[in-house]
């Protein structure tokens, strides 16, 4: 039996009602690697209270900042955190700041300090060295 095309747009509006109504949210739990290991989801009473919040907003601490995109001459590091609250959490997940702003004692070629960071590393089953694209 086919759907006629106003039914199809009925069923469309009904649905965005729906969602709209019950307040879904795609984006109220991040879940972590020990929850995954786990098998706990939102609601399971065997997900520790550290990594769940039925209420208030529960941001986990800010990381470690990430090493500095560039040695010299101004780069940029971030930090992460996570909300732990299935309401979500109000606020940036992620921050950035202005890192290693001394000059370069000498010239460095940007494009190839960022090749040599992924040097050794495994492509194709093979330890590479990476140049940048001329």
């Amino acid at each position: 039996m086919a759907i006629k095309m106003n039914e199809r747009m009925l069923f469309f509006y009904l649905l965005i009602w729906i969602v709209k109504v019950s307040s879904f949210k795609l984006e109220s739990y991040d879940y972590t690697s020990e929850d995954s290991a786990s098998g706990a989801a939102p609601g399971d009473p065997n997900m520790s209270s550290s990594n769940y919040d039925l209420g208030a907003e529960a941001w986990s601490d800010w990381s470690d900042w990430a090493d500095c995109s560039r040695s010299c001459d101004g780069g940029v590091t971030y930090q992460v955190r996570r909300c732990n609250s299935v309401s979500g959490c109000t606020g940036e997940k992620i921050r950035y700041q202005i890192c290693n702003m001394q000059p370069c004692s000498e010239p460095v070629d940007f494009r190839a300090e960022q090749c040599s960071q992924y040097n050794g590393q495994l492509y194709n089953g093979q330890a590479v060295i990476w140049a940048p694209h001329i």
